[in-house]
């Protein structure tokens, strides 16, 4: 991955929530290939075995603001990479309670740190489920309501001085990714010969691959354009549902089951999705042809 549009990132002293996830743990060794001095803040997740042994410096959140502000005591971070967050698959009392910490307190936490000491930029992953087809604010779910509840505490940091920058982001995708997400899907379909019952998929959908997405956090963190808050649309290129998944079969060159339209949209779906402003000098990399021949 070229590190041109982002060579300032070199070196720099930076914190990362999230690196026990698939997008967390791309960014983490890309920060490591830069020479960067990396703080990773995890909750009882533990790192995956492979990254065990890398040069970082551990921290165990416990709920609790004085579990990790040893960390900020050691030094300023340049830049703090937030992309910690759970999302419950059936919502009962317990997965509230899990979603409403992990998604608002734990980085209110972080935010309030990130400001006691001098943290120089803030950045945050959200989701393009927050948003309507004209980009307002329209929750799908209750963890695209936690997301916006976080980012509304970001924007009231940045009307006070704080640099911050939420990256927008799609349907990331890459190799080794374990997460139930519609490539695995399909690819679970095929091997078990599972008959498909999907809507008549004809809602846009912008796959974006994991290094695209690395790259974007990276340059998102070395630039400033002299607002104190920003927020970028991170994005691959705009295919149907129909469409993207007849270009997966035909690349790996197999056949799925499937009935269109045997079930309805969900309720408040959106079609189009809203794709705003890109990050200045950012572009994706990877056509959703190249991806797919990758995973």
């Amino acid at each position: 991955m070229s590190t041109e549009l982002y060579k300032s990132l070199e070196n720099q002293k930076v914190l990362i929530s999230g690196a026990t996830g698939f997008i967390g743990a791309s960014l983490l060794l890309q920060l490591l290939e830069l020479g960067c001095d990396v703080t990773c803040v995890n909750s009882s997740n533990p790192l995956n075995e492979k990254y065990k042994n890398l040069k970082v410096t551990h921290v165990t959140y416990s709920n609790s603001i004085v579990s990790i502000e040893p960390a900020f005591r050691k030094g300023t971070f340049y830049a703090i990479f937030h992309l910690a967050g759970y999302q419950a698959l059936d919502l009962n009392s317990e997965t509230l309670n899990t979603t409403l910490n992990s998604n608002i307190m734990f980085g209110c936490h972080l935010l309030e740190l990130a400001r006691q000491y001098n943290t120089e930029h803030f950045l945050y992953a959200e989701s393009f489920f927050q948003f309507d087809e004209q980009g307002s604010y329209l929750p799908r779910n209750i963890y695209a309501a936690s997301k916006q509840a976080f980012s509304d505490m970001l924007l009231s940091y940045s009307i006070n001085g704080m640099k911050c920058t939420s990256l927008v982001l799609f349907d990331v995708y890459g190799p080794l990714d374990s997460r139930d997400k519609l490539f695995q899907r399909l690819d679970q379909a095929c091997d078990s010969q599972t008959e498909l019952f999907l809507t008549p998929g004809m809602q846009m959908h912008y796959a974006i691959y994991i290094t695209d997405v690395v790259s974007a956090f990276c340059h998102a963190a070395t630039i400033y354009s002299g607002d104190a808050f920003n927020r970028f649309w991170v994005f691959g290129e705009g295919r149907t549902l129909k469409s993207t998944i007849e270009l997966w079969c035909k690349i790996k060159e197999k056949s799925l089951s499937i009935s269109w339209g045997a079930v309805s949209y969900f309720p408040n779906q959106v079609l189009k999705p809203f794709t705003g402003k890109k990050i200045p000098g950012w572009e994706s990399q990877v056509s959703l042809i190249e991806g797919l021949k990758k995973i």
